[in-house]
């Protein structure tokens, strides 16, 4: 029998600044103020594990409670909070559940959650789910579960998931596929706001439904001479239902007023990933990596904040005999679009940029290691948002102790 706790407090303290619906370009977007925030937040949990049958049964009884209070510009503080007690059996079907290659697991769970948002809102959902694992001596790894919940205040809902993984007998290659669905709640927010930010006003609609998605991927996994490196491509489709998202309802007297609907049709995404990694000399490293998506709304409409095209390089090179490493990256993003909040409110693609980060690392001792970093090495200026620059080039420096 083992017994836990964790116990977590942080408070946070931040500034930013205001929008400027009135405005003709990304440049007078944003608005200089001082405005500020605080945000207070309290996790804790308590915990039982037993093992018996020889480690072939493991169970977890787990109780964690979280409190959240937010404001803004002294703003009443909001208040959210959420209760979950949770049971997890691992039963190892031909060994112990730590290494058997057949395995069992049961969870049960249910959880409350309220918030000050919504007084008299709060929300109860008991889950049961079922998982099997195997690896199988053919080369055949099998994931496969299911899961059914009991929601108070939305409809019942089973999903379900699915994942196969074949090492090919005598060739370098490995065949693997996942298909599942899932579930996402409307949060407090979207349901019930009535919040006014410095010149938005957000209004919820407790009408709203959850989202639902399902998706599959497909791909292949090349293993290289010697070990040296693998290979992977893979496919993946998506379709999300009932999407959330916010709209403008309209503007009065400079005053922005937002509200929440669920899109109606599928929201589809598919595309490619293809990632490699080798070891072109014993002490260098190589990575790349490059993937193609292509994310609609219902109406046909490009997804927003959602890149076409994103690639990576990467390379790290081990120095001083192991003690030191160094590692560069460089990261590519085009064909990315977001609504510009002014003028027509219309949707255009955002320059593409490119940005190289490099870090390095050095052991002093066997237990402790200096480390140093450095973001947008070229302070290249770029955004992902309409109206927001991104992180300029900033240096950071380290310890980590290991004992």
């Amino acid at each position: 029998m083992r017994l836990g706790v964790a116990l977590r407090q942080s408070t946070e303290d931040y500034g930013f600044d205001a929008e400027n619906f009135a405005a003709t370009d990304a440049e007078s977007y944003l608005v200089d103020a001082d405005l500020f925030g605080r945000r207070d937040e309290f996790q804790g949990g308590v915990w039982a594990e037993h093992t018996a049958l020889d480690g072939r049964l493991v169970q977890r009884l787990d109780y964690q409670h979280s409190i959240t209070r937010q404001s803004q510009d002294n703003s009443p503080f909001r208040r959210g909070q959420t209760e979950k007690l949770k049971y997890r059996a691992s039963l190892g079907l031909d060994g112990s559940a730590a290494d058997a290659s057949q395995l069992l697991n049961l969870l049960a769970e249910h959880q409350r959650d309220s918030n000050s948002t919504a007084p008299g809102q709060s929300r109860e959902m008991s889950s049961v789910a079922l998982e099997y694992r195997a690896m199988l001596a053919s080369g055949l790894d099998v994931q496969a579960g299911l899961r059914h919940d009991a929601n108070r205040v939305f409809a019942d809902f089973t999903s379900w998931n699915l994942g196969l993984s074949w090492q090919m007998p005598d060739r370098p290659f490995r065949l693997h596929a996942s298909a599942g669905t899932g579930l996402v709640n409307p949060s407090y927010f979207e349901l019930y706001a009535d919040a006014g930010f410095f010149g938005t006003v957000y209004q919820g609609n407790p009408d709203l439904r959850p989202e639902k998605n399902s998706g599959f991927d497909l791909g292949v996994e090349a293993q290289l001479p010697d070990g040296r490196g693998t290979i992977d491509v893979t496919y993946f489709n998506e379709t999300l239902e009932d999407e959330i998202t916010d709209y403008l309802v309209g503007i009065e007297d400079g005053v922005a007023f937002y509200s929440y609907r669920n899109q109606s049709g599928e929201s589809p995404r598919q595309g490619v990933e293809v990632a490699a990694r080798i070891l072109a000399t014993d002490s260098l490293t190589l990575g790349a990596s490059y993937t193609y998506l292509d994310a609609e709304n219902p109406d046909g409409s490009v997804k927003t904040r959602r890149p076409r095209h994103e690639a990576g390089l990467s390379a790290t090179l081990s120095v001083l005999d192991g003690r030191g490493s160094v590692t560069g990256d460089l990261r590519h993003v085009a064909g990315t679009f977001d609504t510009q909040f002014w003028g027509g409110f219309e949707t255009r693609e955002l320059p593409s940029y490119t940005v190289v980060n490099l870090a390095a690392g050095y052991d002093l001792t066997p237990n402790v290691r200096a480390t140093a970093r450095v973001v947008n090495l070229f302070d290249r200026d770029y955004s992902d948002v309409w109206g927001f620059a991104n992180q300029w080039r900033t240096g950071t420096i380290g310890l980590q102790a290991r004992w």
